[in-house]
């Protein structure tokens, strides 16, 4: 049977905050094969990456774009920064790629869940933070557990929001049902399962979207064959240009 466990009464996570640490101190029952599933806005303060936006100079592309989609510039101008590409950009938004390959959304830049005056931006190697915690649990509990980083991500043709993960560690991302036989005998030719984004989405319906408070869940019951040494990456999740038909 497989659970979805929020870990509640967590502080609001500050600057170099001894993360595994206060998860350890708040819930008691990680176990092995677990899985830990964590809101990017926790690693992002933690590691320096909430913005304060009067350190933000705005460039004049910026001013232009913010003038017309009626933004702070300052908050343009952290996206642009944030950003690799311009994928596609209206009145409202700018759809770019992340330095980490990922399309999405201002870049990932938020202001919803920072501090007054500030933005939140990713991670800058979020399958690296993922690994240090995984790490550092296994050093201080003995257990081998996943990890994932998780954000929430809009859909080019559905509306609404799910979260998907931006950084693993301890399991493949992807599961390859190539080989295998659906329930009439058919052999499966191209199947693949992203179950990184589906456990990230699970735990998402926990951690909500405004004022829940639940920013890490555990998941628990999977046979994921967790691994210290594993190195997947989330970039194995990411279609190139090549691969993409929507470039």
């Amino acid at each position: 049977m497989i659970q979805i466990i929020p870990i509640n009464n967590l502080p609001i996570f500050k600057l170099n905050d001894d993360l595994v640490s206060i998860l350890t101190e708040k819930f008691n029952d990680i176990q092995e094969n677990d899985v830990i599933v964590i809101a990017h806005t926790i690693i992002s303060r933690i590691e320096g990456k909430e913005i304060d936006l009067n350190t933000i100079n705005p460039s004049e592309m910026a001013k232009i774009i913010a003038q017309r989609a009626d933004k702070d510039p300052r908050v343009v101008e952290v996206v642009l920064r944030e950003s690799k590409t311009i994928v596609r950009m209206s009145d409202a938004l700018i759809i770019s790629e992340t330095k980490h390959g990922f399309i999405c959304a201002n870049a990932g830049v938020d202001q919803s869940n920072a501090t007054p005056n500030h933005v939140l931006t990713l991670p800058d190697d979020p399958d690296m933070s993922c690994k240090q915690i995984q790490e550092q649990i296994y050093k201080k509990l003995g257990k081998k557990v996943g990890v994932i980083i998780s954000d929430t991500f809009g859909r080019v043709f559905r509306k609404g929001t799910t979260n998907i993960a931006i950084g693993t560690s301890g399991f493949s991302p992807i599961q390859s049902y190539k080989g295998k036989k659906d329930l009439f005998g058919y052999i499966l030719k191209t199947t693949e399962v992203c179950i990184a984004d589906e456990l990230a989405t699970a735990a998402g319906i926990l951690m909500g979207q405004s004022d829940e408070g639940l920013p890490v869940i555990l998941i628990r019951g999977l046979t994921l064959n967790i691994d210290l040494y594993n190195q997947h990456a989330i970039k194995e999740v990411t279609r190139t240009r090549t691969e993409s038909l929507f470039w």
